[in-house]
């Protein structure tokens, strides 16, 4: 019964989508998603879920996206402008490959050439964006690895990340985490790699992943990061609409210093 009030609310949420709230909207949906069981009513709010996605993925510099925006403490020069523009651009390419993999999945088949493709590619980004580089940033007196913490700590902006550590850093395999699990795979198949399926028994071993209750485990974590990634997006852009950030003032050709 509780299950079907979240669904309606689910429903109200996206027929009230809107440039201002569609922030708040989201952030109210992942929490209402969440609490939601019954085997049914999930696949009805996966639906609605992708509707609200849908209408996240649009947002754009002037949506207004939150009522009230997380503001940086501090005024941003020209290069931390185009920083946080340089973020917006790189976490669409990643929700990119969020989005094509059902899509691939359902117009090809579960392992198929173009799912590894976008899989592979999620774990290329997500190693880069926020697992590389923990000792040099830890060094740095950065409290994240990866390379956004970069950008947003100067700015204080550290706290929009840890939704995004928070699904990382979930547990997962008999001592590895979600995101350890991905970097793992990550340096052991591609980049340190032999193609060999030896460079990657243990973290098979650890992870049990051919166990269908820890399949739906990494795949639920795969989702729930790409809410939150949407979620940074969106936050990013509702601080560049309320600094009035004048795109004609950041052409490529200035950020080069070319006539």
């Amino acid at each position: 019964m509780l299950d079907n009030t979240h669904i309606r609310d689910l429903i109200q949420i996206g027929e009230t989508l809107t440039q201002d709230n569609v922030g708040d909207a989201m952030l109210r949906a992942v929490v209402i998603k969440a609490l939601i069981t019954n085997p049914d009513n999930l696949v009805v709010s996966d639906r609605i879920m992708e509707m609200i996605r849908g209408f996240a993925r649009g947002a754009d510099i002037g949506w207004r996206v939150f009522e009230q925006p997380i503001m940086p403490t501090r005024s941003l020069a020209d290069i931390q402008v185009w920083q946080l523009i340089g973020i917006v651009n790189i976490l669409m390419e990643i929700n990119y490959c969020f989005e094509r993999i059902e899509e691939a999945s359902f117009f090809t088949f579960e392992n198929s050439a173009p799912v590894r493709f976008y899989i592979n590619g999620i774990f290329h980004y997500v190693s880069a964006l926020f697992l590389l580089d923990y000792k040099d940033n830890k060094n740095k007196n950065f409290p994240h690895p990866g390379t956004m913490v970069k950008v947003l700590h100067p700015l204080e902006l550290t706290q929009l990340l840890d939704p995004v550590y928070q699904v990382l850093n979930r547990p997962f395999g008999k001592n590895l985490t979600y995101g350890r699990t991905i970097l793992e795979n990550r340096n052991k198949q591609f980049v340190h790699g032999s193609f060999s399926p030896e460079n990657i028994k243990n973290l098979v071993d650890d992870s049990n992943i051919f166990d269908n209750m820890q399949r739906e485990r990494f795949i639920q974590n795969h989702w729930d990061l790409y809410d939150r990634l949407i979620l940074l997006r969106l936050r990013l852009l509702s601080i560049l609409t309320a600094l009035d950030v004048n795109f004609d003032k950041y052409p490529p050709q200035k950020l080069f210093h070319i006539k």
